[in-house]
């Protein structure tokens, strides 16, 4: 849309254009933007159901359930008229509803009610984000410029050792997060993006903003020193420019892949003191992942529950054995199994099915992006659990997120002026 086009209209869309930019701004500074004033703000970093206003735990959680409903309905005009995004809508319902349900069946567990309905929260913030915006185009500019904002704080932060993660002695950079697990999914959901846009922009000034976005990303990325995040994104990067290179080029950017992946894990293992945090974390991932699969096979059909999941984890303190208790196995896979048993391994199915069916018939430019993307946090998911094990993360935002905008992709087949209006 262009500035003469956007003095056109009329006073309901310039109505909804800033709406839209006020809900978005206030989502990405919740879950994406650095700390910065007003202060106030920061304590949504750690939100509570009690920041909407509601001090009744049961009216704020009846509250979220309500506005989940309502932002998975206002997708429904979007996806009406084609089969494969409404039924990945109809996916996104149901995976939303099991946890609706959980919510508002387990008024007797105020712990259970509280850590879900915060996750439900990251989740509709993350469609309501992606569903403001009257162009989807428009929506991930906005996204490409908060992962890039973020970015660039975590690089200043680490250069001055502020809020860094140290692992055996490598200084790892949480940017305005509590872990580097949290910074590197800016990369993992955003830098495909970033990367599609340069490849595909036909300004210099525009195409200037994606390099520098996807250059400080990718150096937040590293700065973050997370293996297996490293991975999936050399892994989504790689499957969306392989149709823009020829074999030789492939297998020199499978060469730098390779090379640069080396180099993360030489430096998180070089030393004896990085060998012991290295072999300690393996270890206890290990074990996870062995307490995760015993408990799908006692908890197959229905699994043990949402918010539910606790796992032993025993560590080594002082010479000392300690037990931990994690809710999460480090597999998404594995925990959506472990939680909701054969039932969550068929939403994943559909989801699956839909998501590839949606993006092989929308629009190649922003559909291979949204591919690579999915692609990249797959990938993630074999290591890693990224969303919904934690209140209130950036994970849970951004996955929601990705269904709105994978919600929003347009057929082939649509004309140009139904593209523009979505």
């Amino acid at each position: 849309m262009n500035l003469k086009s956007l003095l056109q209209l009329g006073f309901r869309e310039h109505l909804i254009i800033v709406i839209s930019g006020i809900v978005s701004l206030f989502v990405f500074r919740l879950y994406l933007l650095p700390n910065t004033a007003p202060l106030w703000l920061d304590s949504w970093r750690e939100v509570q159901t009690f920041h909407l206003g509601l001090a009744n735990l049961e009216i704020a959680a009846g509250f979220v359930c309500l506005a989940t409903v309502a932002v998975w309905i206002s997708y429904y005009p979007l996806v009406s008229k084609d089969a494969d995004r409404f039924g990945l809508w109809l996916a996104t319902g149901a995976w939303l509803s099991m946890t609706v349900i959980t919510i508002l069946t387990s008024f007797d567990q105020t712990q259970l009610i509280g850590r879900q309905t915060n996750i439900l929260l990251g989740y509709i913030s993350g469609l309501l984000a992606a569903r403001t915006f009257r162009r989807v185009d428009t929506y991930i500019t906005a996204l490409i410029g908060c992962g890039m904002a973020q970015s660039i704080i975590a690089i200043i932060y680490h250069s001055k050792s502020i809020n860094v993660f140290m692992s055996g002695d490598v200084a790892r950079a949480c940017g305005t997060f509590t872990n580097p697990n949290d910074l590197y999914l800016i990369a993992l959901f955003i830098l495909p993006l970033a990367v599609q846009r340069i490849l595909s922009s036909k300004n210099s000034l525009t195409s200037a903003f994606y390099m520098m976005s996807s250059a400080s990303m990718a150096a937040a990325l590293t700065l973050t020193w997370v293996r297996s995040g490293f991975i999936a994104v050399c892994v989504g990067l790689f499957w969306l420019m392989r149709s823009y290179l020829n074999r030789r080029a492939q297998l020199i950017a499978v060469f730098v892949g390779a090379a640069l992946i080396f180099g993360i894990f030489f430096q998180r293992s070089n030393g004896p003191v990085n060998q012991i945090s290295a072999n300690r974390s393996i270890e206890s991932r290990s074990f996870l992942l062995k307490e995760g699969i015993a408990t799908f096979a006692h908890h197959p059909l229905t699994g043990i529950g949402l918010g539910r999941l606790t796992l032993p984890v025993p560590v080594k303190i002082d010479g000392k054995d300690v037990n931990f208790q994690m809710i999460q196995p480090y597999n998404q896979f594995l925990f959506w199994l472990d939680e909701m048993g054969i039932i969550g391994g068929i939403i994943i199915g559909f989801f699956a099915f839909f998501i590839n069916r949606s993006i092989s018939k929308s629009q190649p430019n922003l559909s291979r992006s949204v591919a690579s993307v999915w692609i990249a946090v797959a990938a993630a998911g074999l290591f890693n659990t990224i969303f919904g094990c934690y209140d209130f993360s950036c994970g849970n935002m951004l996955i929601g997120s990705l269904l709105g905008i994978t919600m929003r992709l347009n057929p082939c087949v649509q004309s140009e002026k139904s593209s523009e209006v979505a």
